[in-house]
Parts: structure tokens; C-alpha cells; sequence
């Protein structure tokens, strides 16, 4: 068997190790790809100076000169002075996830390592102490006995080599299979070149004698690729920790089976105020007693956590806890931040607790799960005595079918929407009307039946009954009365004297007056309901300056006189053409003399459109304006007839002001205050002409959107619904 020589295999071996360096170092900046430039430049950096190291280590063994010996002897120093920095950061990315290397400590980490390189090259003599020399086979090698320096360094280097090592133990004491194998790999990488590095120091002969650390590189090496490829170090494990459990949102610590805190995320480490200098404390020294009580078994996890928060406001955690897998004792506890969800629903249940509509959510048979309190109120059952009864058993017998059919062809629906109107039993035998809309939200996990929300009717429609039925009951019997009244008024005016002949005329007029009023409340009614108030961009000027010119063509002997500035519109709608007609006509009806006097002025102020109305005449009855103005009428101070209301209710409909003032030395002048608006006038013209400016005037009012054409639905221009010329009016 033939002997190879020992310094050339050294060598080769040194030269083998630099290879394994500097390929590992491809794989190791892949591999950290999402985790910063920082980490890639630490881990190729330090691939890249190991494989140098080794590479000038064995030019040192190869070297026949002395001179050139030392030469690379002191190159391999310098280049492996910051292999142990670099391992020992390493480390701490691997152990402490969470931490950063700060800027200053970078610094002060890579002084050192900077210095002895420098003075290995430049300053030997303050490094090494000299040489010596070493018989290796029988082939002599010179080599550097280390100097003050350089032992200042040794001791840097260990320290920093026994940290990364305790870590290492530390971390694979609480870790999983996985991740312990992962840190016996990391320990076995840093421990073979500090025991061959430590091995230098000792004065050995032979081959003992010369510096092994850079061929022990091979071994740290392939420790890396294995835990690179194997056991995921700065692979997907690292890349998914920083991508999702530090940017959970619930907090999650781990704690060992000693009960000490092995990690937190971001999301803990701000609900608990605790760092990393907390990871390896015990969990009751760091963590909140609430919260620290959650690792000991037997503790009910489903009692949520108040602790204070930043803004002075309790905030209120979920807790949960996992064992840690792979049979590792030790327990994952993470905390979910439900304050803002607890918030709604404290929130939503009072305004569903406290509304007067009914709430009911039942299933698909029809059984109540739940009925909120307003049921109490509506209908005198306690809500838990109504939970889980069927529906119908409260419905009237001849309602129950009209419920039930359509509930039941929503069922395959989900979102569909089912309207009912319905007799339900009150806890007094007797009966209220409830009608509502139910939706099919059986799809949604947090309902998962019919949400009914259902409103007490009964008062409503008995009211509208009554109303309707006195309507009736008063226009028939109404009509009736005044047909008698006016047959006998038609007998006196054609058989009586003259002056009997007036009395029945007066009588006459008066009964057609009465029988127009109910057609004119009626037609009141329809418009106000009908009309969509709220009020949109109009130009007042235009309307008042189409109610002069109707005025004009209907009253010749009237002046009418109208003043618009610039900048006229306002909030208003199609109905604001109707009151400004009315202040018009009754001005000109209720004037005592022969050429009354009317004028229309529309201004614009600071943020509402003014439009007033003044005339000559008697004015305005003091009991009347008083009775507008407030909004309330008594039995000694009521307006006598209902157009003045008319114009308070179109006005206030949007949002606007009516007042009166007087007009010096005589008359009244009627004040409407408009919002001012910016917007372009909308609408069209037969939005804005709900009295037929443009058109013929109807015979008759058929009490629809066309509000009297004529002023009080006679057919007639006198406006007192009488055919005649009689200055007496109801719409005042």
C-alpha cells in the first residue's frame, strides 16, 4: 500500500474546503431570497471569506519558500477574522427570529474582526509574536505563534462561538424533532472549527501543529447544505414565519414545558408589552395572570382576556391553546383581538333590544329561535316563553295560510325577500295587526333562518279605518244635507219675492261652497302625499315671475308687479308654484278695493332665497297668521279656511320658513325663505307648472296633482266656488 505524503493531502483537503465553501454559498443566497439584503449579503459574505480562508490556508501548506509561508500563513489570519462574527449572528437569526442586528452593535461586531485583519497584513509584529517551526512527515512547515493581538482575538472568537453554542442548546431544549435537528446541525457547523482552531493554539508537534480550523470548514459546510436543504434553514419554514406569524393579526406565544416563553409575534409582543429579552423567562413573570394562567391545564380557555389598551380603552382577547406537535412538551397560546367585534355586538343588540319593531328569526319549520324584547311590548308574552313555539300558533287562523305560502316558496331562495301583513294573538286574548318583511338568510352561518322584522300596525289602520269611514259618512251625508238645502234654496229664489230671492241666493252660494270644501280637502291630501318633498335645485325667479304673468292674463284689473335679482334658486319643488299662486290670488280675491296692488320680490341673501309677497289690502286676519305661524290651531284662534295651510305644509316640506309681516301703511306681506342652492335649476316644465300655465285652465279640479287651477275648485275665477263674484273665501 503506498503511503501518500501528508502535507500534500493537507493541502488538498484545505483546497477541497474552500471548494465546499464557496459552492455552498450559491445555495445559501437562494435560500434566503425574502428575507433582506442583509441576510443575503451576512450569509454569502461569510461563504465567500471561509472559502478564501481555506483557499490561502492551503497555499500556506503548499508553499516551499519560507518567506512565502508566512506570507500566506498571515493572509489566512486575516481572511478568517471574521468567520466567527459572522457565525455567531448566524446563529442568533436562526435562535432569535425576531431580532434585528441594530446598526451601532453591527459596527461594534465587525470592528474587531476589521483590526486583526488589518494588523495580520500591514502589522504582523503586533499580532504574532514570530514563527516557529514544524516537522509534518517529515517535511518542515512554518507557522505563526500567536501575539498579544491575536490572543485578544482568540478570546473575542471564543466568546462569540460559546454564545452561538448556547443558543443552539437553548433553542433545542423547547424546539420540535424538526427543529432540533436543525440546531444539532448548526452546533456540529460552529463546533469543529472552534475545537481544531482552540487545537492550534496548543503547542503540539507534527501534524497537530499545523492550523486545521480551514479544513474543518468542509465539515460546517456540509452541516449547512443538510440543514439548508433538509431541515429548511433560511427556507420556506424561515420565509413563512416572517410572512405570516409575524404578520398575524391574533398574538401567539410559545411556551416550553417548563412554561417559559420559547416566542411571541409583533401581535403579542404589543397586546403584553414584552421583547425578546422576555423569550426564556417564565410565562408568570412576563405574561398578564389571565393570560399566563392559560399554559397550566385545567384552565377554562374559553373566558375571554381583558387587558388595557393604548388608547385608555379595555381591549378584549380570545384566547386558544394548542400543544406544540411532533410530542414536544410544550403548549401554543394565541390571542385574538375581538374588541371592535364585541363593540358591534353590544351595539347592534341594544338597537335591536330597545326598537320597537319586533325582531324574529325562525327556521325552516317555522319555529321561533329568537324574538327580541319589543315583543314583550307589542304583544305581553315573555320572549322566552315564545322561543321555540311555531310562528303560526300566534297568527290569526284566517291569516295563517297567507304567511305560511309564501315563507314556504322563499325557502329554496336564499336572499329573497317575503312581505306580510297579519293578525297576532296579544297576550290579552285580543288582537294586533303586524306586518313586516322576512328574508331568506338561511345561507348566512350567523342567522341560518328567516329574518323577520315585523311593526305593530293596529293603531294605523284602526285610525285610517275611522278616517276613512267619517269621510265617507260626512261627504255622503254632506252632499245629501246640502242637496235639501239647496233644493229649498232654488224653491225660495224662484217662487219668493225679491228679498227672498237674495236670502235663497246667499243660501245657495254658501251650500256650494261647503259641498267644494270636501273635494278640496281631499285634493289637498292626494297632493302632499303624492308630491316627493325634501326639495331640489329651483329657480324661484321663474316661478314667481310665471305666477305674475298668470295673474296678469286673470286679473286685468289687479297691478301685479314682480322683481327678481340675479342668482335665484333654491331648494324647493314642483308645489312651490302652488303656494306662491295662492298668496297671489288671495291677495287679489280679499282685496276691498278697486285696483289692488301685488308684489312679487325674490332675493337672494347670504344662504336662502327670499320670496315676498305684499299687497294693499285688509291684511291678513291676526288669527289666522297666528295660527299658521305656530303650527297649531284652538278653538279661539284657528285659520278660517286651509289655504294658508296649504302653503305652510308645501313650504316646510322643504325645509323652508313662512312668516308674515305687515305692510306700511296697509297690507300684508307673506315671507317664504328658501335654502339657497348652487346647483342648476331640475325638472321640466310640467314638473314646474302643476297649475297649467301653458295650458288651458280645466273646467274642474279632479283633486289630483293639479291643484285647483282656478284657486278653489269651482271651475270658476272668483276663487270662492260659487259662480259668482263673492268676496268671501275659504282659502285664507
Amino acid at each position: 500500500m503506498v503511503a501518500l505524503p501528508t502535507l500534500p493531502v493537507l493541502a488538498a483537503c484545505s483546497f477541497l474546503a474552500g471548494a465546499a465553501c464557496l459552492g455552498i454559498g450559491p445555495v445559501l443566497y437562494r435560500a434566503t431570497r425574502g428575507h433582506g439584503s442583509e441576510a443575503q449579503l451576512l450569509v454569502g459574505g461569510a461563504a465567500v471569506v471561509a472559502a478564501l480562508w481555506a483557499t490561502a490556508h492551503g497555499f500556506h501548506l503548499t508553499a516551499t519558500a519560507p518567506a512565502a509561508q508566512l506570507t500566506w500563513a498571515r493572509i489566512a489570519v486575516a481572511l478568517g477574522a471574521p468567520t466567527a462574527t459572522c457565525w455567531a449572528v448566524l446563529v442568533v437569526t436562526q435562535t432569535r427570529p425576531n431580532w434585528s442586528l441594530p446598526a451601532g452593535a453591527a459596527l461594534l461586531l465587525a470592528a474587531e474582526p476589521a483590526v486583526t485583519a488589518a494588523a495580520a497584513l500591514g502589522f504582523p509584529r503586533f499580532v504574532f509574536a514570530g514563527y516557529r517551526g514544524v516537522d509534518v512527515a517529515g517535511t518542515p512547515v512554518l507557522v505563526l505563534v500567536p501575539g498579544r493581538w491575536l490572543g485578544v482575538h482568540g478570546v473575542y472568537t471564543a466568546a462569540l462561538c460559546l454564545f452561538a453554542a448556547a443558543l443552539l442548546v437553548r433553542g433545542a431544549v423547547g424546539a420540535n424533532g424538526r427543529d432540533r435537528s436543525r440546531y444539532a446541525l448548526l452546533f456540529v457547523a460552529g463546533a469543529v472549527p472552534t475545537v481544531t482552531e482552540a487545537l492550534w493554539w496548543l503547542p503540539l508537534p507534527g501534524v497537530f501543529g499545523v492550523n486545521h480550523t480551514p479544513i474543518a470548514l468542509a465539515v460546517s459546510a456540509a452541516c449547512l447544505f443538510a440543514a439548508s436543504r433538509r431541515y429548511a434553514l433560511f427556507g420556506e419554514q424561515s420565509m413563512a414565519r416572517d410572512a405570516v406569524f409575524d404578520q398575524m393579526r391574533d398574538g401567539v406565544v410559545v411556551v416550553d414545558g417548563a412554561n417559559r416563553i420559547v416566542d411571541t409575534n409583533a401581535a403579542a409582543r404589543a397586546a403584553f408589552d414584552v421583547d425578546d429579552a422576555d423569550v426564556g423567562a417564565p410565562a408568570d413573570e412576563v405574561l398578564p395572570d389571565d393570560a399566563a394562567a392559560l399554559t397550566r391545564r385545567g384552565v377554562d380557555e374559553d373566558e375571554p382576556l381583558t387587558i388595557p389598551g393604548d388608547d385608555g380603552d379595555d381591549r378584549v382577547l380570545e384566547p386558544q391553546r394548542e400543544p406544540l406537535p411532533g410530542g414536544t412538551d410544550g403548549s401554543l397560546l394565541s390571542f385574538r383581538d375581538v374588541t371592535d367585534r364585541r363593540r358591534a355586538e353590544r351595539r347592534y343588540r341594544a338597537y335591536v333590544e330597545y326598537a320597537d319593531d319586533i325582531v324574529v328569526v325562525s327556521d325552516a319549520d317555522g319555529n321561533l329561535d329568537y324574538v327580541s324584547p319589543a315583543v314583550e311590548r307589542a304583544l305581553g308574552y315573555a320572549r322566552p316563553d315564545m322561543e321555540g313555539d311555531p310562528l303560526l300558533q300566534y297568527v290569526h287562523p284566517d291569516d295563517r295560510r297567507g304567511v305560511a305560502e309564501p315563507f314556504a316558496q322563499a325557502l329554496d331562495n336564499p336572499g329573497e325577500r317575503v312581505e306580510v301583513t297579519f293578525r297576532a294573538r296579544h297576550a290579552d286574548g285580543g288582537w294586533r295587526t303586524l306586518e313586516g318583511v322576512g328574508v331568506n338568510r338561511f345561507d348566512d352561518p350567523d342567522v341560518a333562518g328567516y329574518l323577520v322584522t315585523l311593526r305593530d300596525t293596529t293603531t294605523n289602520d284602526r285610525y285610517e279605518q275611522r278616517l276613512r269611514v267619517l269621510t265617507r259618512v260626512l261627504r255622503h251625508d254632506l252632499r245629501n244635507e246640502l242637496n235639501v238645502v239647496l233644493g229649498y234654496a232654488d224653491v225660495i229664489v224662484d217662487e219668493g219675492d225679491e228679498q227672498l230671492s237674495e236670502y235663497g241666493d246667499n243660501i245657495r252660494r254658501a251650500a256650494k261652497r261647503l259641498a267644494t270644501l270636501g273635494e278640496r280637502v281631499r285634493g289637498v291630501d292626494r297632493t302632499l302625499s303624492d308630491t316627493d318633498h325634501g326639495g331640489r335645485p329651483v329657480d324661484v325667479g321663474d316661478v314667481a315671475e310665471e305666477v305674475g304673468a298668470r295673474a296678469e292674463a286673470r286679473f286685468p284689473d289687479a297691478d301685479v308687479d314682480v322683481e327678481v335679482d340675479d342668482c335665484t334658486t333654491g331648494f324647493a319643488d314642483e308645489l312651490l308654484a302652488t303656494a306662491t299662486w295662492n298668496l297671489v290670488e288671495n291677495a287679489v280675491q280679499h282685496h276691498d278695493g278697486e285696483e289692488p296692488a301685488v308684489r312679487l320680490r325674490v332675493r337672494r341673501t347670504n344662504d336662502a332665497v327670499e320670496l315676498r309677497v305684499a299687497d294693499d289690502g285688509p291684511g291678513i286676519p291676526a288669527d289666522d297668521r297666528d295660527a299658521v305661524e305656530s303650527g297649531h290651531e284652538t278653538q279661539l284662534k284657528h285659520a278660517s279656511g286651509i289655504g294658508l295651510w296649504l302653503v305652510r305644509w308645501i313650504i316646510n316640506g322643504v325645509d323652508g320658513e313662512l312668516t308674515f309681516e305687515g305692510n306700511d301703511p296697509r297690507g300684508s306681506v307673506v315671507v317664504v325663505r328658501l335654502r339657497a342652492a348652487d346647483a342648476a335649476p331640475t325638472g321640466d316644465a310640467a314638473q314646474m307648472d302643476p297649475w297649467a300655465v301653458s295650458s288651458p285652465v280645466p273646467e274642474q279640479s279632479d283633486g289630483g296633482r293639479d291643484v285647483w287651477p282656478d284657486g278653489d275648485g269651482d271651475g270658476n275665477d272668483d276663487g270662492n266656488g260659487d259662480g259668482g263674484d263673492d268676496r268671501v273665501d275659504d282659502a285664507r
